[in-house]
């Protein structure tokens, strides 16, 4: 009996390449369901509590390695509608997800330590805010989320009337932005010194974080700097 398949060997080659892609396709869909319809949620007609139980829902049923992610993309969406105390639920979630993971993903870590930062300090909890900030300058690690700490604990001195304080904070950050190369932050950390001097009505301030723009745009990350739209 002749068990020969009536395809060529090259079209059975094909056929099976096809199987494997539908097969990759398959996964891929199945591994993103959760984030699109995450999406789909976000811009339903469904009540905010209604959100909150469907996205309980697709948390309960989330792969482990897909919590990170899924968890941040939460924590942004209860950010946008102002609910802070839901969007700390997801953030603590966030962090948890990513301690459970191997390799650590540290940089992913201290993003998340600087957005509950953020957080507690829109949902009026400063301590807490502040003790998140100082999580992530505990570590001797030089990186963006060491300047955005530093930044941010600026910033909430300044609210609070310490403008002396928020100085020393916007000048660190200043520092470590500019150790990294990391212009951006170079940038708003010096408007953010040029603003401080301004509430302390020292225009000399002014002049020295002007001087200290100068100095930028004359230095080798002259074509980075002005291509900055802020």
């Amino acid at each position: 009996m002749n068990n020969r398949s009536p395809f060529p060997a090259e079209k059975i080659f094909v056929m099976r390449s096809l199987q494997i892609l539908i097969i990759l396709i398959s996964y891929t869909s199945l591994a993103q369901s959760n984030l699109d319809k995450l999406d789909s949620l976000a811009v339903s007609d469904a009540s905010l509590m209604e959100k909150k139980e469907s996205i309980n829902e697709l948390y309960q049923s989330t792969k482990k390695e897909e919590l990170p992610e899924f968890t941040l993309q939460v924590t942004k969406l209860f950010f946008s509608y102002g609910d802070y105390s839901e969007a700390i639920k997801y953030a603590l979630q966030h962090i948890e997800s990513i301690k459970a993971l191997e390799p650590f993903d540290s940089a992913g870590y201290r993003n998340g330590l600087t957005n509950l930062g953020l957080l507690h300090a829109r949902d009026g909890q400063i301590e807490k805010s502040e003790s998140y900030y100082q999580l992530v300058l505990e570590e001797p690690k030089i990186d963006k989320y060491r300047g955005r700490a530093q930044e941010r604990l600026g910033t909430l001195s300044r609210e609070n009337g310490d403008f002396y304080t928020a100085l020393g904070h916007f000048k660190r950050a200043q520092k470590t932005y500019q150790s990294i190369s990391y212009v951006r932050g170079v940038v708003f950390a010096t408007i953010a010194i040029a603003e401080t001097y301004d509430e302390l009505k020292a225009k000399d301030g002014i002049f020295k974080a002007q001087q200290i723009l100068n100095d930028l745009l004359d230095s080798d990350l002259k074509e980075q700097f002005t291509e900055l739209n802020y």
